[in-house]
């Protein structure tokens, strides 16, 4: 009985073309893929209301660095309880910048 040489047979070779097939389509899909997005992600365009502007920020409030409410009462644990009364109270936010206020958010730190 003659024994074929490894690697030699009509499977082993099948396999060379569907390995070779398979790679020559992931380079040609990256190469299509490259060349198509690239102007998508280089291109310029222009927006003549787009400005950079350099002023001041002058953010102020009224609190004195105090808490908005108390919740120690006279329990003093720091718990809210039922019944408990709670004063409620304002903060006045004061800008005085040489930039226009209009993006200006006051916002809370989420708890």
């Amino acid at each position: 009985m003659m024994r074929r040489g490894r690697g030699r047979g009509v499977g082993c070779l099948a396999r060379r073309v569907v390995t070779l097939v398979v790679a020559s389509g992931v380079a040609a899909g990256t190469m299509l893929y490259l060349a198509t997005s690239g102007a998508g992600l280089s291109a310029l365009t222009s927006n003549g209301t787009n400005t950079v502007q350099s002023g001041t920020v002058s953010v102020t409030d009224d609190d004195a660095a105090t808490v908005m409410f108390d919740t120690f009462g006279t329990r003093n644990d720091g718990y809210l309880t039922a019944g408990q009364t709670l004063t409620s109270r304002c903060i006045a936010v004061n800008y005085a910048g040489s930039l226009g206020s209009q993006s200006l958010r006051v916002m809370q730190k989420s708890v």
